[in-house]
């Protein structure tokens, strides 16, 4: 949050992620509401949305990425991660509960949305007990 200049506004379901949000002192708005209504209510061009292990509790991801598509400022970018998926599958839910999703599924959606991969790279996540957590992340812009 050191480098941006302005409003950094958070909206989670979940009101103890919001208090959690909270205590890090570093947002200006903090709303708790569905993601894809709360996108769809607002009417302020954002010019970054991070969505850091957002995805991992939306299999189709085309409804959401075409809200924040017209949440994004022109010169806008969208940055969020995924747990990943082997194969042409585009998600599926995975023993954990938690979606994950693919290479073409990420790309066919991010189309669909009207949104550009610039970056669309696989990246250890994180660590589940011994393991590493295989996933993507991804940086888009709206298509030209």
């Amino acid at each position: 949050h050191d480098v941006v200049a302005g409003a950094i506004k958070g909206v989670d379901l979940s009101a103890g992620m919001l208090q959690a949000a909270r205590a890090k002192g570093i947002y200006t708005e903090l709303q708790q509401a569905e993601i894809d209504a709360a996108l769809l209510a607002d009417q302020e061009q954002w010019h970054a949305i991070v969505a850091a292990d957002v995805f991992i509790y939306f299999g189709a991801l085309e409804a959401t990425l075409a809200a924040i598509a017209q949440r994004l400022a022109p010169d806008g970018w969208l940055v969020f991660t995924t747990e990943a998926l082997e194969g042409p599958q585009a998600w599926d839910l995975a023993e954990t509960g938690r979606f994950r999703h693919s290479e073409v599924g990420l790309l066919q959606a991010l189309a669909t949305a009207g949104l550009e991969p610039m970056v669309l790279r696989r990246e250890a996540l994180r660590r589940e007990g011994t393991a590493v957590l295989d996933g993507f992340l991804v940086a888009a812009r709206r298509a030209a």
